[in-house]
């Protein structure tokens, strides 16, 4: 018999299963997925905890970075999808339920579908401890394996290299960003955290990396991972091994993505061909534009989008203009007013919600203003935030997440946008603070709720939205 029937029975048990909310490391979510046999053999391009997933022939798209993860992901689920691929993505967290982190074909599985997966994960790790996140991984990758779904998104949770979802070798890794997040886990030193990340690589497959400001050494780090392998590919019959020779792909070196104007950008799939004629313009995304194109830059490299620029361009002008995600600078409409989502919690998201606010100044009314409604973990770098933010947002509405433990206090959000010399209105809760903020804006100006997904979460669940 199954411990629960409910899926929210076993989200509240497994909450409590873990001694510790987070912990690193591969070994034990390893021994559990080899007992339901979701993964195949080592093969020499494994780590010691790793293997092909269990599926028929596909690819298996491994996404790692700081930020922009879910809306690299969603691009090639979506771009996939178009084409009539059978597609089963991974991400976290969520906003509202639980089964929005294990899809197939863009769709949430059912809860029960979900504790069939839980079960059985239960039954197979006898007496090894798992995580909350491990737990869920395996159990994405247990509904993949059994429903055979042979194009997999996996996104990393923290990290890379120690990450759960690194169990999986992936046939092409993706790193979307670089920056200091999660400081207690990671460590604050960059180029140690991109190291991390670039855990997921496996030797001789395709890497992207929309990194734009990767230093020197760390691209002789990507450069020695691939030449380790050169005679083991040699005798395969697979020769690329460096950043220059295609194995790996780099933002502005390999591809790029220029903006024209507010409302298109250009890819260049091949930067070093140097070739307009294969340049494709496109309908600018509201996601991050730096992981929309790192996640077609990867399909192009796995042979998944149309060779020709015209078949690509039409294919990919379609999904663009109606590529979204929730919580992704997601404007919505609300009692006549303009409000937009995003789950920016960082000082490096922020500065990307920066230039996004700044992108559509030009498109909004002249009297406009920008009210932010905001609240954040108390363990980020608010005052960073708030200064990367300060020269577009005209009033700060900050409010408590009442029922969450790690939120920031009223006074700590008040102290530091004191300290940044910002205008700010302070009240109990986000919500009330939310409704103040539609209350005293006119039809003109725009409200930015963020600061982290349960922001989000709590205004669309008070707002209906």
């Amino acid at each position: 018999m199954p411990r629960f029937s409910l899926l929210s029975d076993w989200l509240a048990w497994l909450e409590t299963l873990h001694p510790q909310a987070i912990d690193l490391g591969l070994s034990r979510i390893h021994q559990v997925a080899n007992k339901l046999n979701l993964l195949r053999a080592p093969s020499s391009i494994s780590h010691e905890h790793s293997a092909a997933l269990a599926v028929e022939a596909g690819r298996v798209f491994t996404v790692a970075g700081t930020n922009g993860k879910g809306s690299c992901v969603a691009t090639i689920e979506q771009t996939l999808i178009a084409q009539h691929y059978k597609v089963g993505s991974y991400t976290s967290p969520h906003l509202h339920h639980y089964c929005e982190r294990i899809r197939i074909d863009g769709k949430p599985v059912d809860d029960s579908l979900v504790c069939d997966a839980f079960a059985a994960i239960d039954e197979a790790r006898g007496n090894i401890s798992l995580t909350y996140f491990e737990f869920g991984t395996l159990a994405a990758l247990w509904i993949f394996v059994q429903q055979q779904i042979p194009y997999v998104v996996l996104e990393v949770g923290l990290g890379g290299r120690l990450d759960a979802v690194n169990i999986v070798d992936a046939d092409i890794a993706i790193v979307t960003s670089i920056a200091v997040d999660h400081e207690e886990w990671l460590g604050s030193d960059r180029e140690v955290i991109a190291v991390e990340k670039l855990g997921v690589t496996r030797k001789g497959r395709p890497t992207v990396i929309a990194e734009q400001n990767l230093t020197k050494s760390l691209l002789d780090f990507i450069q020695m991972q691939q030449a380790e392998d050169r005679v083991a590919d040699s005798a395969e019959g697979r020769v690329e091994n460096s950043v220059d020779d295609g194995i790996v792909a780099v933002i502005n070196q390999h591809f790029t993505a220029s903006l024209l104007g507010d409302k298109q950008w250009r890819w260049q799939r091949d930067r070093l061909a140097d070739n307009d004629a294969e340049a494709i313009t496109l309908p600018l995304p509201t996601l991050p534009l730096d992981s929309v194109v790192a996640g077609l830059q990867a399909l192009h490299m796995s042979q998944l989008l149309p060779e020709s620029v015209e078949s690509c361009s039409l294919l990919l002008n379609t999904i663009l203009s109606k590529l979204h995600l929730n919580g992704r600078y997601q404007a919505c409409e609300y009692q006549n007013r303009k409000v937009v989502f995003d789950v920016a919690h960082n000082p490096a998201a922020a500065q990307v919600l920066r230039n996004r606010l700044q992108l559509d100044k030009s498109s909004a009314h002249p009297n406009a203003t920008i009210l932010a409604v905001f609240a954040v973990m108390d363990d980020k770098d608010i005052l960073s935030i708030i200064d990367v933010l300060s020269d577009q947002v005209d009033q700060w509405f900050v409010g408590e997440l009442v029922t969450n433990q790690r939120a920031a206090s009223l006074s700590t959000l008040n102290n530091a946008l004191k300290k940044a010399n910002q205008p700010c209105r302070t009240f109990d809760t986000v919500e009330q603070a939310f409704d103040k903020a539609v209350s005293e804006s006119s039809e003109h100006d725009r409200i930015v709720v963020f600061g982290s997904f349960f922001t989000v979460a709590a205004i669309q669940a008070h707002s209906g939205l």
